[in-house]
């Protein structure tokens, strides 16, 4: 996506990304506090047999624990580490100017977003511009600066803005697609997702059946926790599939 501001092209994120974490992070809180419910359900159920309001109480951390060992200290672990990326991405940017160049990237390492503090360089001390794939690179400084879509939004935009402040052509081996390779469409996408939705959900439904049928038993937050975690995949794919589909209708590049 790309914003002018004042002479600036300012490139960010793509929004879809930013809402995707944000709308996981949501629905893996929205499953912490129904596994609460569930605990202090569970409980209240296991207390009726309970003599003493000592045991009573026993009962209940007993069942706290045990629900947030297994389901509830994971899935708000992952809501919170899914709003810091949503939110590191939304801050992330490269600005290309008349003068200069800033960049605000992100450092993703394996469930951490971080953002980098802004850089800024002057175009007299860039050089050595190329774009190949999904990867740009430039000299600055004596250092060599990469910029691939897991730190930087669309570095082939990036690249094309820059050589165009510079004044210079892109080599045509360097295009960000390479002759003869075709990029995946959306509704490709869409279907690939949606058909893994169907599969998930095909084996969810019988799952949910299945667990609510042995309610109570030995293994049942277990069990429960795992329908929870495929009832979220096949909703992310699902999902998925329908943004992809409602991007590809109103041309939303």
């Amino acid at each position: 996506m790309v914003l002018i501001s004042g002479d600036e092209n300012i490139v960010r994120f793509d929004r879809a990304r930013i809402r995707g974490y944000y709308i996981f992070g949501s629905v893996m809180l929205f499953f912490a506090l129904v596994a609460v419910a569930l605990a202090v359900d569970e409980a209240v159920h296991d207390s009726r047999i309970a003599h003493t309001d000592r045991t009573n109480i026993t009962v209940l951390l007993l069942v706290l624990v045990q629900y947030s060992a297994i389901c509830i200290v994971p899935l708000v672990y992952l809501a919170l580490k899914a709003y810091q990326a949503g939110r590191a991405f939304s801050q992330g940017f490269v600005a290309v100017g008349p003068e200069e160049v800033r960049l605000r990237l992100v450092i993703k390492r394996w469930l951490n977003c971080v953002v980098v503090p802004e850089q800024r360089f002057k175009w007299e001390v860039i050089e050595d511009l190329t774009c190949k794939g999904k990867v740009c690179r430039f000299r600055a400084g004596g250092r060599v600066y990469t910029l691939s879509e897991e730190c930087s939004p669309s570095p082939p935009t990036v690249a094309q803005l820059m050589a165009t402040t510079m004044r210079m052509q892109l080599p045509s081996h360097e295009l960000p697609l390479p002759p003869g390779k075709k990029a995946t469409t959306r509704l490709t996408q869409a279907a690939i997702s949606g058909g893994i939705s169907l599969v998930l959900i095909g084996v969810f439904v019988p799952g949910g059946f299945w667990v609510y049928g042995r309610v109570g038993g030995p293994y049942y937050a277990l069990e429960f926790f795992s329908l929870v975690v495929l009832g979220t995949l096949a909703l992310i794919f699902f999902g998925t599939a329908i943004v992809l589909v409602v991007l590809e209708m109103n041309h939303r590049f």
